[in-house]
Protein backbone atom coordinates (compact mmCIF):
# COMPACT_ATOMS: atom_id res chain seq x y z
CA UNK A 1 0.00 0.00 0.00
CA UNK A 2 3.01 2.20 0.86
CA UNK A 3 4.34 1.93 -2.44
CA UNK A 4 1.21 3.02 -4.37
CA UNK A 5 0.67 5.77 -2.67
CA UNK A 6 4.25 6.95 -2.82
CA UNK A 7 3.78 6.32 -6.97
CA UNK A 8 0.67 8.14 -6.71
CA UNK A 9 2.90 10.71 -4.92
CA UNK A 10 5.64 11.06 -8.01
CA UNK A 11 3.15 10.52 -10.70
CA UNK A 12 1.01 13.81 -9.39
CA UNK A 13 4.23 15.68 -8.66
CA UNK A 14 6.13 14.45 -11.96
CA UNK A 15 2.60 16.04 -13.89
CA UNK A 16 2.84 19.17 -11.96
CA UNK A 17 6.42 19.86 -12.26
CA UNK A 18 6.27 21.16 -16.00
CA UNK A 19 3.54 23.96 -14.37
CA UNK A 20 6.77 25.48 -12.90
CA UNK A 21 9.40 25.00 -14.95
CA UNK A 22 11.07 28.23 -16.42
CA UNK A 23 12.08 28.40 -19.62
CA UNK A 24 15.25 28.46 -19.14
CA UNK A 25 15.08 24.98 -17.73
CA UNK A 26 12.94 23.97 -20.16
CA UNK A 27 15.32 24.65 -22.69
CA UNK A 28 18.25 23.14 -20.75
CA UNK A 29 16.64 19.81 -20.04
CA UNK A 30 16.71 18.47 -23.74
CA UNK A 31 20.26 19.04 -23.79
CA UNK A 32 21.03 17.45 -20.33
CA UNK A 33 18.80 14.59 -21.76
CA UNK A 34 21.05 14.33 -25.37
CA UNK A 35 24.51 14.51 -23.14
CA UNK A 36 23.71 11.92 -19.85
CA UNK A 37 24.72 8.48 -20.99
CA UNK A 38 22.52 5.54 -20.57
CA UNK A 39 22.01 4.55 -16.98
CA UNK A 40 23.64 1.27 -16.87
CA UNK A 41 21.62 -1.89 -15.20
CA UNK A 42 22.41 -2.48 -11.64
CA UNK A 43 24.07 -6.10 -11.07
CA UNK A 44 21.24 -8.97 -10.45
CA UNK A 45 21.39 -10.16 -6.69
CA UNK A 46 22.45 -13.64 -6.66
CA UNK A 47 19.54 -14.69 -4.39
CA UNK A 48 16.12 -14.32 -5.21
CA UNK A 49 14.94 -12.78 -2.11
CA UNK A 50 17.85 -9.59 -1.99
CA UNK A 51 17.26 -6.56 -3.89
CA UNK A 52 20.05 -4.28 -4.26
CA UNK A 53 20.32 -1.42 -2.21
CA UNK A 54 20.03 1.39 -5.15
CA UNK A 55 17.64 -0.28 -6.74
CA UNK A 56 15.33 -0.10 -3.20
CA UNK A 57 16.08 3.87 -2.73
CA UNK A 58 15.54 4.45 -6.33
CA UNK A 59 11.41 4.91 -5.70
CA UNK A 60 12.50 7.16 -2.60
CA UNK A 61 14.96 9.23 -4.86
CA UNK A 62 12.70 9.96 -7.78
CA UNK A 63 9.83 11.50 -5.15
CA UNK A 64 12.64 14.50 -4.40
CA UNK A 65 12.10 17.32 -6.20
CA UNK A 66 13.93 20.79 -6.36
CA UNK A 67 13.51 24.27 -7.46
CA UNK A 68 9.89 25.67 -8.55
CA UNK A 69 7.76 22.73 -8.63
CA UNK A 70 9.48 21.60 -4.98
CA UNK A 71 7.03 23.97 -2.69
CA UNK A 72 4.19 21.14 -4.08
CA UNK A 73 5.89 18.30 -2.02
CA UNK A 74 4.04 19.64 1.16
CA UNK A 75 1.64 16.28 1.15
CA UNK A 76 4.22 13.78 0.01
CA UNK A 77 4.72 13.32 3.60
CA UNK A 78 1.14 12.97 4.29
CA UNK A 79 0.95 10.25 1.81
CA UNK A 80 3.75 8.31 4.50
CA UNK A 81 1.84 8.97 7.40
CA UNK A 82 -1.31 7.41 5.68
CA UNK A 83 0.60 4.39 4.27
CA UNK A 84 2.04 3.58 8.27
CA UNK A 85 -1.62 3.81 9.24
CA UNK A 86 -2.73 1.92 7.02
CA UNK A 87 0.24 -0.50 7.51
CA UNK A 88 -0.51 -0.99 11.23
CA UNK A 89 -4.11 -1.60 10.82
CA UNK A 90 -2.89 -4.68 8.70
CA UNK A 91 -0.09 -5.76 11.29
CA UNK A 92 -2.53 -5.90 13.89
CA UNK A 93 -5.26 -7.64 12.19
CA UNK A 94 -2.82 -10.52 10.64
CA UNK A 95 -1.66 -11.10 15.01
CA UNK A 96 -5.76 -11.27 15.83
CA UNK A 97 -6.15 -14.10 13.10
CA UNK A 98 -2.89 -15.89 13.89
CA UNK A 99 -4.04 -15.93 17.90
CA UNK A 100 -7.60 -16.85 16.64
CA UNK A 101 -6.27 -20.04 14.81
CA UNK A 102 -3.84 -20.50 17.85
CA UNK A 103 -7.15 -20.13 20.22
CA UNK A 104 -9.27 -22.94 17.82
CA UNK A 105 -6.38 -25.24 17.79
CA UNK A 106 -5.75 -25.08 21.77
CA UNK A 107 -9.76 -25.35 21.97
CA UNK A 108 -9.60 -28.96 20.74
CA UNK A 109 -6.94 -30.08 23.16
CA UNK A 110 -7.38 -30.93 26.62
CA UNK A 111 -4.75 -30.07 28.39
CA UNK A 112 -3.85 -28.09 31.06
CA UNK A 113 -0.85 -25.71 29.03
CA UNK A 114 -3.43 -25.97 26.37
CA UNK A 115 -5.74 -23.55 28.91
CA UNK A 116 -3.43 -21.77 30.33
CA UNK A 117 -2.06 -21.07 26.91
CA UNK A 118 -6.02 -20.07 25.57
CA UNK A 119 -6.06 -17.80 28.86
CA UNK A 120 -3.22 -15.94 27.63
CA UNK A 121 -4.17 -15.97 23.81
CA UNK A 122 -7.62 -14.61 24.97
CA UNK A 123 -5.81 -11.66 27.04
CA UNK A 124 -3.67 -11.01 23.65
CA UNK A 125 -6.71 -10.97 21.50
CA UNK A 126 -8.54 -7.88 23.41
CA UNK A 127 -5.53 -6.11 24.11
CA UNK A 128 -4.99 -6.25 20.01
CA UNK A 129 -8.62 -5.56 19.09
CA UNK A 130 -8.37 -2.43 21.59
CA UNK A 131 -5.15 -1.16 19.87
CA UNK A 132 -6.92 -1.93 16.62
CA UNK A 133 -10.08 -0.18 17.26
CA UNK A 134 -7.81 2.60 18.09
CA UNK A 135 -5.64 2.24 14.82
CA UNK A 136 -8.47 2.34 12.82
CA UNK A 137 -9.95 5.86 14.85
CA UNK A 138 -6.05 7.19 14.02
CA UNK A 139 -6.24 5.85 10.34
CA UNK A 140 -10.04 7.86 9.83
CA UNK A 141 -8.49 10.91 11.20
CA UNK A 142 -5.38 10.84 9.14
CA UNK A 143 -7.21 10.38 5.97
CA UNK A 144 -10.00 12.86 6.79
CA UNK A 145 -6.79 15.38 7.65
CA UNK A 146 -5.00 14.24 4.24
CA UNK A 147 -7.87 14.98 2.03
CA UNK A 148 -8.55 17.83 3.71
CA UNK A 149 -5.27 18.72 3.07
CA UNK A 150 -4.84 17.51 -0.53
CA UNK A 151 -7.75 19.39 -1.14
CA UNK A 152 -6.69 22.81 -0.11
CA UNK A 153 -3.75 22.01 -2.29
CA UNK A 154 -5.30 21.45 -5.22
CA UNK A 155 -7.35 24.92 -5.11
CA UNK A 156 -3.61 26.62 -4.24
CA UNK A 157 -2.14 24.73 -7.36
CA UNK A 158 -5.76 25.64 -9.67
CA UNK A 159 -5.76 29.44 -8.31
CA UNK A 160 -1.78 29.46 -9.30
CA UNK A 161 -2.22 27.75 -12.58
CA UNK A 162 -4.89 30.17 -13.41
CA UNK A 163 -2.96 33.13 -12.29
CA UNK A 164 0.38 31.96 -14.09
CA UNK A 165 -2.40 31.27 -17.57
CA UNK A 166 -4.06 34.83 -17.29
CA UNK A 167 -0.76 36.50 -17.10
CA UNK A 168 0.92 34.62 -20.06
CA UNK A 169 -2.19 35.41 -22.41
CA UNK A 170 -2.21 39.15 -21.31
CA UNK A 171 1.84 38.87 -21.94
CA UNK A 172 1.20 37.51 -25.72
Amino acid sequence: MRNILLLTACLSLSAAAPLWADDETAEAEPAAEEAAPAPKKAPKAELPGLKAPAAAEAPKAACLVSGPAAKSVGCAGSYQKVSDGFEKVETIENQIKTNESEVTGLKLQRSKEAKAKLKELDKANRVLWKELDAARREQDALCKGFTRAASAKVKELVSDVTKLLSEAQKSQ
